[in-house]
């Protein structure tokens, strides 16, 4: 007579297996988490400044990039309203395109006099790097030349 199944003692052993499995995969499939979400946040702001140029040049206006450590922001700097255009400054009549803040842990700096850059209607812009960072050091830099041209480099 033949018995069909498993025994407790070989279920007890590969659950102990599975286990043993899980325990060491687990670190590296975080790590492929966090550097998925990295390589998203970099390719978003990427997405977000190509917008902002387009945005620059249909509406023949400055388009105003402003960045703090967490966060940026995209408006529109035309005057609108009674406001005053080119002023670098968001006036409340003012469109804003993108506010976005970065994923915790992430940090963004740059080499933009005080922390600013921006788009004009016309072909050209302030050349420099916005710099993210992770909370495991990894840095990627996304370069913006003076015709407009944005591209991302791993430091």
């Amino acid at each position: 007579m033949s018995k069909k199944g498993f025994t407790t003692m070989e279920m007890m052993i590969c659950i102990g297996i599975v286990g043993l499995l899980s325990a060491i995969g687990y670190p590296s499939i975080q790590y492929a988490y966090r550097n998925n979400e990295f390589r998203a946040e970099v390719l978003n702001l990427v997405s977000n400044l190509q917008r902002a140029k387009i945005a620059a040049v249909e509406q023949n206006s400055d388009v105003v990039i402003v960045m703090s450590a967490t966060k940026y922001q995209i408006f529109v700097d035309d005057g609108r309203d009674g406001g005053i255009a080119g002023d670098w400054l968001r006036q409340p009549q003012e469109k804003m395109l993108f506010a976005r803040s970065l994923l915790n842990g992430l940090v963004l700096s740059n080499n933009f006099s005080l922390s600013r850059t921006r788009f004009t209607g016309r072909v050209g812009t302030k050349a420099g790097s916005l710099f993210i960072q992770n909370q495991y050091g990894r840095q990627k830099s996304v370069v913006i030349n003076t015709v407009g041209r944005i591209r991302v480099e791993d430091l």
